[in-house]
């Protein structure tokens, strides 16, 4: 018994029949206790997961005097008298037991730890509880175990509930991996793999990264404490020893002694700390509790010196090392296989600080990826300063090695393949020639009426050219199929864009030397995509930015002049365009003069000025070096007065733009023109149906029913075109849409249709009156150039289309009306959502073939109330093709036409006068 106690109180493992003579002894003990014999108490009841189902939330075992509160059992009213029903015990720990119970209210299975006695006499461990469930429940993250209620017992014993986690630790399942992997990394019975291992290691990243987010550190993380769901979900559990560190753990600063390793107390005489276990029969996984707080084979080293004060995020960051580290060789840091020969844990602790544990690389018994290996050794770092910042900077880590190195090895074949067709597309063509120079000369030698048995030769060598012709084409498609491969792998990768980027300037000097104006704009935009793709010194982009832009630089003066700035290149983004990188507004030189140096292609300047959203200025630099202003003009830009824009409006400054000019838009599109347009301001939505029911029920409450009644919704009845029955409920006195349980049933927030050119106009003379505002319908160049910007864009969005990006008829299973704020992509650069699709708009432009404007000319806005002129509509519907998509799309409607298509917004000037 005397080495019993002399190892027990070094520290040593103890065998389970020594440990029960310790517990013996324990028991015919009284009185005060020999300080020099470890203490002892009966151990927790050891925890036994149910089949599949390793749901627990365990905490470090603590040691204290029997208990003589009550029993602590389910009753006859439930579990301890609470609602739920037991269904088993899934495991306990020191501060409380954790039960499977049927919760009858929200008739589901959850989790139930309830603490135990010793925590109604132990305010440390009370509140060492209650933080676990306060914590929990406030990290609300996929990958958290949600925390439902708080309680405590009329005995005083706190309890909480929280999901049922159906699965298994991630430890479990990592020793499947290995044991299914003999030469190289396997795929287990189950479907779990390396490469699945590493992606839910990366999920607990982030969700220790949130926590972290949060100010809360989890300081035992390991293998066990990460459990897989049924759905190969990840939940991080066990946050027993959270930290929150604004306000440091008050049992962090508990007594050395106490503290249980399967009911034996270890008394560290060298450092004077307890090591102590939560739950665990395998030594090298156990939690310990005290100065040094954790479990061994995953602590940092300032976690294992009991450096308290220094513990943070990165301390987390090591620990999630260790795990990564276990997931690739198989058991943990300082624990060798086999089994046998691991460390106790003291031995463990000690290891740690001492020195940092085998290199990874040299002790996994499967190849292990260099990039991981390189994050485990920077995770697991002795230096604080060294590792990861954070969880979530690692998480970042390993999600590039998920998604960069399968994807670039792939690429980088791909790119030799494709590489590869180049000299043989060039032989074949240059082959071709040749047969087609030689089948030139024999044919010039023959007479055309000869026979054509002496044009053989000749047809034979044009045969064999346009085979080889042919071939060169094949090979070519090959060389794009694999660089777009290489894309699709490796999107990030400079070798694959450099590559193509030469592909497209190829196409686009064979275009532009035909003259072949669409295939240039192509070629261009391609070019520029792959261009813009590129880090900014790397050689290539250098090269062809400098071929593909010139300069230009543009005076802009800003009233007022009190203005911040930033500018941005539009550049491709899923072949949208979109605001690439902000550079700082120049200050003003002169006055409210700011010069501008731009490269050829189109831009935007964003303005903040004081009492305003942000300003959008979108500007062109043409290939020719210059866009076409008013001779020796200086672009000029008023901004309306502080605060004079509400919510949902958009301010578009005055200036020229490229209107027409696209003979694929359906309808009578405009010729190509440019034209100046005054400063206005436009809604950014359609009116919607909850917009148009507040003006119809303000008529009814001003007593003009007659108005709400006629301008109201409603079918278009033959003959009588505002007398068609109504769309609308109309009850004592109020419109109300429709109740219907059909998806294509109108919502508040969906844009009003079937009302005339006349109640759109009615609408907006309503609303000016109320808000002492010129409203008006949208003039049709206003229109297009809120849609397009200034560089003749096709789409609000860019040149490219597709149906994801609007509401059009191939943009659902079955083509319907959206809410105005769906499909965000339909945006243009100013700001105006849904010009593309979902409803078209009225304007107040009567029908003029070619338009009222002309080229280089001033637009003027003339409204007229003339019932008879037929109405320019402009916009894609939600019923259309694809080609009514397009901004230059300009049809003319009868005025008193209802449509359930064609709806409104509204515009005013932003100036008094103006």
């Amino acid at each position: 018994m005397r080495e019993i106690l002399r190892r027990a109180a070094a520290g040593e493992a103890l065998n389970p029949a020594e440990q029960e003579a310790l517990l013996a002894l324990a028991e015919c003990m009284s009185g005060d206790a020999d300080p020099n014999v470890p203490q002892v108490s009966r151990p927790e009841p050891a925890h036994t997961p149910l089949a599949a189902e390793a749901t627990y939330v365990e905490e470090p075992a603590d040691a204290s005097g029997p208990s003589t509160l009550p029993p602590e059992a389910p009753t006859a009213n439930g579990v301890h008298g609470l609602r739920f029903a037991h269904r088993g015990t899934l495991g306990a720990g020191g501060m409380g037991e954790v039960l499977r119970v049927y919760d009858p209210v929200l008739k589901r299975e959850v989790a139930l730890k309830i603490g135990h006695a010793r925590l109604v006499v132990d305010p440390g461990l009370r509140q060492r509880f209650l933080e676990e469930a306060q914590v929990q429940a406030q990290l609300q993250h996929p990958n958290l175990v949600p925390v439902h209620e708080l309680g405590v017992l009329e005995d005083g014993r706190p309890w909480f509930t929280m999901d049922l986690i159906r699965g298994a630790a991630l430890s479990s399942v990592v020793q499947r991996v290995h044991e299914a992997s003999v030469d190289d990394w396997e795929v287990e019975p189950g479907g779990w793999s390396l490469r699945r291992l590493v992606t839910v290691f990366a999920q607990a990243c982030r969700a220790v990264g949130y926590a972290h987010g949060r100010g809360v550190l989890h300081r035992d993380l390991k293998p066990a404490n990460l459990m897989i769901g049924a759905f190969g979900e990840v939940r991080v559990v066990d946050w027993g020893l959270a930290k929150v560190r604004a306000a440091p753990t008050p049992h962090d600063k508990g007594a050395a002694r106490g503290k249980t390793l399967t009911g034996v107390d270890l008394i560290d005489a060298s450092h004077g700390e307890s090591v102590v276990t939560a739950r665990s029969s395998e030594l090298t996984h156990v939690t310990l509790v005290g100065s040094v707080s954790g479990t061994p084979a995953y602590m940092a080293p300032e976690q294992a010196l009991g450096q308290n004060d220094a513990i943070d995020a990165r301390t987390d960051v090591y620990a999630l090392g260790a795990v990564l580290y276990e997931i690739l060789a198989g058991h943990p840091p300082y624990a060798r296989a086999p089994r046998e020969t691991q460390l106790t844990p003291k031995g463990v602790v000690d290891a740690v600080r001492r020195g940092p544990p085998p290199v990874l690389t040299e002790v996994a018994r499967l190849r292990v990826p260099e990039d991981l290996a390189e994050i485990v050794a920077r995770a697991m770092a002795r230096a604080q300063a060294e590792r990861f910042p954070d969880a979530d900077v690692m998480a970042a880590a390993v999600e590039a090695w998920l998604d960069g190195a399968r994807r670039k090895a792939q690429a980088a074949a791909m790119l030799v393949q494709a590489g590869e067709a180049v000299p043989v597309a060039a032989a074949l063509r240059a082959e071709a020639r040749v047969l087609s120079g030689e089948a030139a000369g024999l044919l010039a030698a023959i007479p055309r009426w000869a026979p054509s048995e002496s044009k053989a030769a000749a047809w034979e060598r044009e045969d064999r050219a346009e085979v080889l012709d042919r071939e060169a084409v094949l090979a070519d498609a090959r060389r794009m199929i694999d660089l777009h491969g290489a894309l699709s792998h490796a999107p990030e990768d400079p070798d694959v864009h450099a590559a193509l980027a030469e592909v497209y300037r190829t196409s686009l000097r064979a275009a532009e030397a035909r003259t072949d104006g669409p295939a240039a704009a192509t070629a261009e935009l391609q070019l520029r995509t792959h261009v813009g793709q590129l880090p900014l010194q790397h050689p290539v982009r250098v090269a062809l930015q400098a071929w593909l832009d010139a300069e230009e630089e543009i005076a802009l003066d800003v009233v007022p002049g009190d203005v911040s700035g930033t500018v941005h290149a539009e550049t491709t983004q899923l072949r949208r365009s979109v605001a690439g990188p902000a550079q700082p507004l120049p200050a003003p030189e002169d006055g409210a003069q700011r010069t501008v140096r731009l490269a050829r292609g189109s831009w935007r300047v964003v303005l903040d000025a004081p009492g305003l959203p942000p300003v959008v200025l979108p500007f062109q630099v043409t290939r020719d070096g210059s866009p076409r202003r008013e001779a020796g003009t200086t672009p000029g830009v008023r901004l309306p007065p502080p605060g004079s824009l509400a919510d949902g409006e958009v301010f578009v400054a005055a200036g020229w733009f490229r209107a027409g000019g696209d003979a694929r838009a359906p309808g009578t599109p405009l010729g190509a023109r440019r034209v100046w347009v005054d400063s206005f301001v436009a809604q950014r939505f359609p009116v919607t149906h909850g917009a148009y029911l507040a003006f119809l029920d303000d008529l009814v409450a001003r007593g003009d029913e007659a108005q709400a009644l006629r301008h109201a919704p409603r079918l278009l009845a033959p003959g009588t075109p505002d007398q068609g029955a109504l769309l609308y409920d109309y009850v004592d006195g109020r419109f109300r849409l429709r109740p219907s349980d059909d998806a294509d049933a109108w919502a508040d927030d969906m844009p009003v249709t079937m009302v005339s050119w006349f109640g759109a106009s009615a609408y907006a003379a309503w609303w000016a009156a109320r808000t002492g505002q010129p409203w008006r319908l949208l003039d049709e160049l206003e229109w297009e150039k809120g849609a397009r910007g200034v560089d003749g864009r096709i789409h609000p969005w860019g040149d490219a289309f597709d149906p994801s990006w609007c509401c059009m008829r191939d943009s659902h299973a079955k083509a319907r009306l959206a809410s105005v704020h769906a499909f965000p992509d339909d945006v243009s650069v100013y700001g105006l959502r849904g010009m593309a699709g979902n409803v078209l708009d009225w304007t107040c432009s009567t029908f003029v073939t070619d338009g009222h404007a002309q080229d280089l000319a001033r637009h003027v806005i003339v409204e007229n109330d003339d019932p008879s002129p037929r109405r320019v509509v402009r916009g894609g519907s939600w019923n259309d093709a694809a080609s009514s998509t397009r901004c230059a799309t300009r049809y003319n409607l009868d005025p008193t036409i209802r449509l359930n298509f064609v709806g409104f917004r509204l515009a005013r000037s932003p100036f008094d006068g103006a």
